[in-house]
């Protein structure tokens, strides 16, 4: 018989590894803390000490911590970490070095160039490439030298690791090239070389003949497991082909070639990237094949790409026929006919049977909540009035009745768009702040300040989303003697919840206060430039220096943020989180908590809480995110406390989980799903989860879906 004693004394020495050491556990959790705090001066002898520190687990959180800091001048601290002995801290140093950057690129280019000449770590170089890719350059020398660079370094070496770093330099790269591309500017802006465009429809060719051709090498760590094949070579050699593609449609450089190679990839992200390259605005092929294309994939088998081929076809619809609209409002995926019955109600030239089809919808709608009763009609309802008022008016009036708030939303929208004044003034004073706001917000453009007192009426509301679409609609207004009053009642009532995510409420409100009001308000605005939120201090300095012509200066220096994490919450960091939708269906999370350590408390404490449960998804993007957990079921409300951001080397890939934000370290629990790739996120939100069985689920999500419970799982 084996002894007890024998067993924990051979497992002993590896929990205690796993745990880390007392001393471990408290450098880390002092440099977290650290982080937390968004420290300064001396509060950074934690971070520095840890980029100095034996362990290399240290070394990455260290460097990795002082990088979301998004100093410049923490660059010369973070530089010899390029250096390290371990791969891993090489690559954070790297991340790091391009997410202090802001101003001049060029100094932290040529520290990682310097760097990339003598690395010989596949994945290392991949990090190097990516963090070089996404520097803010802005010159067009620039621009030719890295593309230069990330090329040459595809002929060097082949390992896969590093070629999807290139990709997401490139990537990168091209994405902020583009963008200079269609600034109207007078001088000529720089354009990617033929060379690098080359290579990367070369790359995207390799599609069907998987795995990727390249020699391999070390597969580097992913998000999770949600929709990566467990062969790394072919779900990295998708990854390259993803972005790859994505590259060339910021440039405008997908020909017709890689058009139709990239529509036939085994890959189905692959192949909806080649539908938004179909409906691109200036892609350099005709638009017989175009509309070719389109087509094809509309009877594509993965409703993503479906979705976006229909989009293409949409822009295309001029040099074609509505019969594939028509035929996709029978789809089998409730996106795709969602998307046909809008477009019916934009772009379909063939308006009496658009009509018809839109009128029998129109007819689906109930009276009852069940999931899918309301959104076909209420998109319908929309569309129709875009294109035939008369028609859509006399169907309005159940809308306008419905006990779904959601259905009375879309019947503002509507209103909006026949410019019915009765109908939208009896929305704007509805039970559901949401439904006022849709009608608030097409008031100020049907009736302008002929509805001055339904947007002064708004104000008494504590919904930010309604407060900022009232704090609008007043502006010019010709009564600022009842304006004025309102406005700061509103902005009192809103600062003494003392929540963070009034922010944006209370400088809306403090912005339309400047243009109304006067120094006779002085005295009311001025206990506000001590206010417990630096923006609003400002805000509040500003209109009262434009009303007394006298320099007011904010006295608050930070926001109070939530506690830091204490070092037994470090140390019990759950793994694993469970979703359950109340209409039926799972969806199981694994939790990065070494990579997003306060996130994944804040989330797990909630979840405990029961916070979540019975919010809804009130935002659903095809394509792109699903996004819930609003009390308030907008944008605007979430738990009254910010959170902060950390980003880092994690990717949005499609199946991960982030916090939305408007604005760094605005975080409020409201959560997002990614349908699809979404590199364009990267280093900006903050990656926290990723679904690791369920994504059928996710992807049924529609709008105003209701979240039963999310669990911790121990």
């Amino acid at each position: 018989m084996v002894s007890w004693r024998l067993v924990i004394a051979c497992l002993l020495p590896a929990l205690v590894a796993a745990q880390g050491s007392p001393d471990t556990a408290a450098v880390r959790h002092a440099i977290v803390v650290a982080e937390d705090s968004r420290a300064e001066g001396a509060a950074l002898k934690p971070i520095l000490d840890g980029l100095k520190d034996s362990d290399p687990a240290i070394q990455r959180l260290a460097v990795r911590a002082l990088g979301r800091l998004e100093r410049t001048e923490h660059t010369p601290a973070i530089t010899p970490l390029l250096s390290a002995p371990d791969a891993e801290v090489r690559a954070e140093a790297a991340n790091a070095l391009a997410q202090v950057t802001s101003a001049d690129p060029r100094a932290v280019a040529d520290l990682l160039l310097k760097r990339l000449a003598r690395e010989q770590h596949p994945g290392v170089q991949g990090a190097l490439a990516a963090a070089i890719g996404r520097l803010p350059y802005s010159i067009p020398a620039d621009f030719g030298r890295i593309e230069q660079t990330l090329r040459n370094l595809t002929e060097r070496h082949s390992e896969l690791p590093m070629h999807v770093g290139v990709a997401e330099g490139f990537d990168s790269l091209y994405r902020r090239l583009g963008r200079l591309m269609r600034q109207q500017t007078s001088t000529e802006p720089p354009r990617p070389t033929e060379e690098a465009v080359q290579w990367l429809r070369g790359v995207v060719a390799i599609g069907s003949n998987e795995p990727f051709d390249v020699r391999p090498g070390p597969v580097e760590r992913t998000n999770g497991t949600q929709d990566r094949p467990a062969d790394g070579r072919i779900a990295q050699g998708r990854r390259v082909r993803r972005l790859a593609l994505s590259a060339l449609i910021s440039v405008g450089a997908v020909d017709t070639a890689t058009a139709k190679t990239a529509a036939a990839d085994l890959d189905a992200q692959v192949r909806r990237l080649a539908m938004v390259a179909i409906g691109s605005a200036d892609p350099p092929w005709s638009a017989t094949d175009r509309s070719t294309l389109a087509a094809a994939g509309l009877k594509d088998r993965d409703p993503q790409v479906r979705d976006e081929a229909l989009a293409a076809y949409v822009r295309l619809l001029p040099a074609g026929t509505c019969g594939p609209v028509f035929r996709a409002l029978d789809d089998l995926d409730e996106q795709v006919a969602i998307l046909a019955i809008d477009a019916l109600g934009n772009r379909c030239p063939e308006r009496e049977r658009a009509a018809t089809e839109l009128e029998l919808i129109i007819g689906e709608l109930s009276t009852g909540r069940a999931r899918a009763e309301w959104h076909r009609p209420a998109h319908a309802i929309v569309a129709l009035a875009r294109t035939e008022a008369a028609r859509a008016a006399k169907l309005l009036p159940p809308f306008v009745r419905n006990p779904t708030w959601q259905v009375r939303m879309y019947a503002a929208r509507a209103a909006g768009a026949l410019k019915a004044e009765p109908v939208l003034e009896r929305l704007a004073i509805d039970e559901h702040d949401n439904v006022r706001q849709a009608a608030v917000r097409a008031l100020a453009t049907v009736s302008a300040h002929q509805a001055d007192r339904l947007y002064i009426s708004a104000l008494r509301s504590r919904d930010p989303q309604l407060l900022i679409a009232a704090a609008e609609a007043l502006a010019g207004t010709p009564q600022p003697g009842q304006a004025v009053p309102a406005l700061l009642d509103a902005l009192q009532r809103a600062t003494a919840e003392r929540k963070d995510t009034s922010r944006d409420a209370r400088v809306a409100l403090l912005e339309r206060l400047q243009a109304l009001g006067s120094k006779d308000q002085a005295a009311a605005l001025r206990p506000y430039l001590a206010d417990f939120d630096p923006r609003v201090a400002e805000r509040a300095a500003e209109a009262l220096s434009r009303w007394t012509g006298a320099r007011e200066t904010p006295v608050t220096k930070r926001m109070a943020r939530a506690p830091s994490p204490s070092r037994d919450e470090l140390a019990a960091l759950p793994r694993r989180a469970r979703l359950t939708m109340r209409g039926g269906g799972i969806v199981d999370l694994a939790l990065f908590g070494d990579e997003a350590p306060a996130t994944v408390l804040r989330f797990a404490q909630l979840a405990r809480a029961g916070y979540y449960n019975g919010l809804t998804f009130h935002r659903v993007v095809p394509n792109f995110v699903v996004q819930g957990g609003s009390p308030g079921a907008n944008e605007y409300v979430g738990d009254a406390r910010y959170m902060r951001d950390e980003p880092g080397r994690l990717t949005h890939a499609r199946g991960t989980v982030g916090i939305s934000t408007r604005g760094r370290d605005t975080g409020d629990a409201q959560i997002f799903i990614n349908l699809a790739d979404n590199p364009r996120l990267d280093h900006q939100y903050t990656v926290f989860a990723d679904v690791t069985r369920g994504m059928e689920v996710v992807d049924r999500i529609l709008e105003g879906d209701v979240i039963g419970r999310v669990d911790i799982v121990q």
